[in-house]
């Protein structure tokens, strides 16, 4: 993560929540289930 999300930035710098994220409904293996995102102009 320390070198993919600085460069999913650098490539879309709008990049923004197009929704809430929608967390796992579980304890075990906690995150989300999907984070929907709008990329904006390229």
């Amino acid at each position: 993560l320390s070198v993919s999300l600085p460069m999913l930035f650098e490539r879309f710098p709008a990049i923004q929540l197009a929704q809430a994220p929608i967390r796992r409904a579980t304890f075990v293996l906690r995150g989300y289930e999907t984070i929907p995102v709008k990329l904006g102009q390229i």
